[in-house]
């Protein structure tokens, strides 16, 4: 909820959260990989929801990743429920109904979960599809429970060991699912 308080600068609100149970990354990293895959399409429908109302606003977050976004757990009648929400507006920014973006005189947002051009200018031009991007990179990790870089390392030093014109299509694939995760998570989902 929304409080205003007499005692801070004027025009100055707290916001109080519930509780989490967990971040987004100890989360996925406590269940098992069958649980994280049947509750991708709740994640993803919850956070990409999110996103929208934020975007709806003329505002963008600047700073999605796996550790902005809380878990709630709820146990009722013996059944886990879980919802996802994001946090942590410390980045956000109005941006120009018209453009689409924000001028900004420095570059937010954490490293591996940025969009790439946003490290690529001076005048850091932000575009809602900036939160796009992260959006996609954290719906990926919590999928492989993975972040997509630590994917990429791991095929290419599959792909470095195995003689790739000798290599059956199905063997790459099998191989791509073997460095995704030794469980195998998208068999399942296949």
């Amino acid at each position: 909820f929304l409080s205003l308080d007499p005692t801070l600068k004027k025009n100055r609100a707290n916001i109080f959260f519930k509780q989490a149970d967990f971040d987004l990354v100890s989360f996925y990293k406590s269940i098992s990989n069958e649980k994280r895959i049947s509750l991708f399409e709740k994640f993803a429908s919850q956070i990409i929801f999110a996103v929208f109302l934020i975007h709806e606003k003329n505002l963008m977050h600047r700073d999605i990743k796996p550790k902005n976004i809380l878990v709630f757990k709820t146990i009722e009648d013996n059944v886990e429920t879980y919802d996802f929400q994001i946090c942590d507006f410390g980045f956000v920014s109005p941006i120009n109904p018209q453009t689409r973006s924000s001028f900004s005189i420095n570059s937010c947002g954490t490293k591996h979960y940025k969009s790439p051009e946003i490290n690529s200018i001076d005048i850091f031009q932000q575009f809602q599809v900036g939160d796009i991007y992260s959006l996609a990179i954290t719906l990926i990790e919590f999928l492989f429970g993975k972040h997509p870089q630590e994917i990429i390392n791991s095929l290419n030093s599959q792909f470095q060991t195995l003689s790739l014109l000798n290599t059956k299509p199905s063997e790459l694939i099998e191989q791509f699912l073997k460095c995704c995760d030794d469980t195998k998570p998208l068999d399942n989902a296949l």
